[in-house]
C-alpha cells in the first residue's frame, strides 16, 4: 500500500504543478491578448491571409494522411 500512496502523492504534486502553469499560461495570454487584438484591426487583411495559410497548411498535413 506504500506503493499506492506514494503514486497518489506524486499525482497530487503534478496537478500543482499544472494548474501553476496553467495559471501562467492564463496570465501571459491576457496580458498578450490586447496586442493580438489591435494588431488584427490594424490590419484585417493579413490577419485574414494568415489565417487561411494557416488553415490550408494545417488541411493539408491532415489529408496527407
Amino acid at each position: 500500500e506504500g506503493v499506492g500512496e506514494a503514486a497518489q502523492e506524486r499525482l497530487r504534486e503534478a496537478l500543482r504543478a499544472t494548474e501553476g502553469l496553467r495559471a501562467q499560461m492564463d496570465e501571459w495570454t491576457n496580458e498578450n491578448l490586447d496586442s493580438l487584438k489591435e494588431s488584427i484591426r490594424e490590419q484585417p487583411l493579413a490577419a485574414c491571409a494568415i489565417s487561411l495559410g494557416v488553415g490550408a497548411l494545417l488541411g493539408a498535413i491532415l489529408l496527407r494522411r
